[in-house]
């Protein structure tokens, strides 16, 4: 059994459960996990609240912002080795009910309440990895609902699909290190379209990590509303005081190129 509780002073100290699931070994390569987990949207979506895991102070929002990160389901994981490479495939399912979503706070208002709801997760993710190189591919469709909750709405909104598709890359050369990032969402069935891509090299020199990285973020709707567009530049810097603990310094510059409404 594998579980976690996360209180967040953003919540007011409300503690959310993140993770409780069982693992069942099948066999040496096989295993099934049943319960509650993180979605594997991104490269980082299971480090994302341990912040020695990350080398960033926060993930860029650009790509690692979203209304779900959590589903109630189940995966079948499969590992193995061919000659020189490592992998491993997941395949998974379930569903999230996500209540008073904080992603929709900013497109509705800070007093606002908006209840989520993704129902018929369906999901793959296979990754390889060999010496310096790693690389993982990841696709999730599902129906999305909204309720928002603040204006009164008692019931889910009408059922809309939508299709994920997400791509890393990572090379790790002696003391150099660099990390990509690229998603697209297909929400034609609602809004549009999302794309978003990170880009990061950072370089070891003893405790010392500095760190560079580029996040953007862009729409495509099907109305003629304004489409959002922004980017952000990240200089970070690290100092890993122990083995266990670390001290970060982090500028962002962040750039708004959504057209004026």
């Amino acid at each position: 059994m594998t579980g976690q509780a996360v209180s967040r002073g953003a919540a007011n100290g409300a503690a959310n459960l993140e993770w409780l699931y069982a693992t069942v070994e099948l066999s040496g390569n096989l295993t099934v996990q049943l319960g509650r987990k993180r979605l594997p949207l991104f490269s980082y979506s299971e480090a994302q609240d341990v912040g020695y895991a990350l080398p960033w102070i926060h993930i860029p929002p650009q790509l690692y912002g979203w209304e779900v990160v959590n589903y109630d389901g189940g995966s079948l994981v499969w590992r193995d080795q061919w000659a020189q490479w490592n992998g491993t495939v997941q395949v998974f399912g379930g569903s999230e009910t996500r209540k008073d979503s904080g992603f929709w706070r900013i497109y509705n208002g800070r007093s606002s309440r908006t209840d989520v709801r993704w129902s018929d997760i369906l999901g793959t993710e296979p990754s390889v990895s060999r010496e310096w190189f790693s690389a993982r591919v990841v696709r999730i469709q599902s129906h999305t609902q909204n309720k928002l909750v603040s204006l009164g709405e008692t019931s889910f909104s009408e059922r809309k699909r939508q299709v994920i598709h997400g791509l890393s890359l990572g090379a790790d050369v002696d003391n150099w290190f660099a990390r990509g990032e690229f998603l697209y969402i297909d929400r034609r069935d609602d809004y549009g379209k999302d794309y978003a891509n990170l880009l990061a090299i950072g370089y070891r020199h003893g405790p010392w990590q500095p760190l560079l990285s580029r996040a953007i973020y862009r729409q495509r709707l099907n109305s003629d509303s304004v489409p959002e567009r922004h980017g952000t530049w990240s200089a970070g810097l690290r100092y890993d005081l122990t083995d266990d603990s670390a001290i970060k310094a982090q500028l962002d510059l962040w750039n708004d190129r959504t057209a004026p409404g």
